[in-house]
């Protein structure tokens, strides 16, 4: 029990980390083309690319839709963490961190077909905390699409280097 609760605290910070902020507004839609609008509450989110999970996460992550972030996790990350506790985490963590400003993905570092891991620069409103660069993985998940996982490769997110 002690190991579970861990996990999800681990995760909850991991992503609270991640901060997503608004997307990188361009006006050249072609550079920015996986940055589509993130669903409404009633909707399934089903993302085609990683670009497209990292980009639609940050999106909710910058309003506070934890309920919809939870449902762009994998399939694993969801079995070890409910939605309520997902939920409450978050809403505490915001209180410290403040949610993100802004974000913008910096590079694919690792692609193994089904998954990969990327590099991710996010600002947080709370200028205390600043800018992160973090790395996550993202695995495709079939009918489900991309979702953001661990897959017991290391933490959610990790920093990459601090208030850069």
């Amino acid at each position: 029990m002690k190991k579970i609760c861990f996990s999800i605290y681990l995760i909850i910070i991991f992503i609270l980390i991640l901060g997503c902020p608004k997307k990188i507004q361009n006006n050249d839609n072609k550079e920015n083309s996986h940055n589509k609008p993130a669903s409404s509450n009633n909707e399934i989110l089903t993302c085609k690319t990683p670009e497209s999970a990292i980009s639609s996460f940050c999106d909710l992550w910058s309003k506070g839709k934890f309920d919809n972030m939870y449902e762009l996790l994998s399939t694993e990350r969801k079995s070890s963490t409910e939605l309520k506790y997902f939920i409450s985490s978050m809403q505490k963590d915001s209180v410290n961190t403040g949610l993100p400003k802004s974000y913008r993905i910096i590079k694919k570092d690792s692609d193994l077909n089904s998954k990969s891991l990327w590099t991710i620069k996010i600002e947080f409103k709370n200028k205390r905390v600043g800018k992160l660069m973090k790395k996550t993985w993202v695995i495709d998940e079939g009918e489900r699409g991309w979702k953001i996982d661990q897959g017991g490769l290391g933490p959610l997110f990790t920093n990459v280097f601090q208030n850069q």
